[in-house]
């Protein structure tokens, strides 16, 4: 009779597993630094075109002669 007897499975899992989970995880943390530049640039970008509205309705109040 033959007796099978099995490998018990590392606690950390396998090479290749592990090369998976690290790339994940990196994955994961660049995708989220991607996420906050992008919403960084949206905010400044609402802001800096509502200033300019700002700047321009103010200077076209300003200017003399200007009928509205």
């Amino acid at each position: 009779m033959t007796t099978i007897i099995w490998k018990i499975a590392s606690v950390h899992g396998t090479c290749r597993s592990r090369y998976k989970a690290r790339r994940r995880d990196k994955q994961q943390a660049a995708a989220g630094e991607q996420r906050l530049v992008n919403k960084i640039e949206r905010s400044l970008q609402a802001h800096s075109s509502r200033v300019s509205r700002a700047i321009w309705a103010a200077e076209r109040l300003a200017k003399p002669g200007s009928g509205s």
